[in-house]
């Protein structure tokens, strides 16, 4: 994870949009593996990751995302949790729990539905995995001089 030691950066580049997609990816990847594990489950409620919009504002205006923005940090000892530590784990705690119950088991999980964005989430998430991979790839290629 990136270490942000005094401000969240006020222009995003590549790299921490990058970061802040995988993240919210493995998030949802986590929320829908306990929606499939769960199953059946009659009392377990289905748990949806939304980060797409956040990360869309973001991405267009990083200084008004969030108030820590004005607040002047640093990071004085190792053991100190870094500022994006905060914002990240604030980004993708938009885990939604989805009241109905319309399926046999008792609960609203749709292993179809469950699988298929699994399925979706994985692809996305090797899709920005290989853009990062290539980021660096071209990163090095620049310090070799080649």
């Amino acid at each position: 994870m990136m270490d942000y030691s005094t401000n969240y950066p006020k222009k995003i580049d590549a790299l921490s949009t990058m970061e802040l997609a995988l993240t919210g990816l493995g998030s949802r990847t986590k929320a829908l593996s306990s929606n499939i594990a769960n199953v059946n489950n009659p009392s377990y409620q289905k748990q949806k990751v939304e980060f797409e919009s956040e990360l869309q504002k973001i991405i267009k205006n990083p200084n008004e995302v969030s108030e820590l923005n004005e607040i002047d940090l640093s990071k004085t000892d190792s053991q100190h949790l870094s500022i994006s530590e905060f914002e990240i784990k604030d980004l993708v705690s938009n885990i939604n729990t989805e009241i109905s119950s319309h399926f046999e088991s008792g609960n609203n999980i749709n292993i179809d539905q469950e699988m298929t964005e699994l399925a979706k989430t994985g692809m996305r998430y090797k899709g920005v995995a290989n853009m990062t991979k290539r980021y660096f790839d071209q990163m090095k290629s620049i310090i070799r001089g080649s």
